[in-house]
């Protein structure tokens, strides 16, 4: 969802490639998780600095799994909430 919507606001060029292909081609590699009700609790008291639900929710799951985050979103990564790898 994220990622769609980063397209959608032009934050991501695939060039000519479609949306479509570049996601089926990310989940050859990726696993895709549900959201788990203990991320969806710690999203809300997390001490990032905006409200973005997704970006909440996010990095509350990479805390509950125990894993980093690929990102170069300076409000994450400046954060020190969760170890990013970029």
């Amino acid at each position: 969802m994220e990622l769609g919507r980063l397209l959608d606001a032009g934050k991501i060029d695939l060039g000519a490639r479609r949306p479509s292909s570049v996601f089926d081609e990310a989940l050859t590699y990726n696993a895709v998780l549900p959201t788990s009700l203990e991320a969806a609790l710690k999203a809300l008291v997390l001490a990032l600095p905006h409200p973005d639900p997704y970006d909440r929710l996010i990095v509350a799951e990479a805390l509950v799994l125990g894993v980093p985050l690929i990102t170069k979103d300076g409000n994450i990564t400046d954060s020190g909430i969760v170890r990013v790898v970029w």
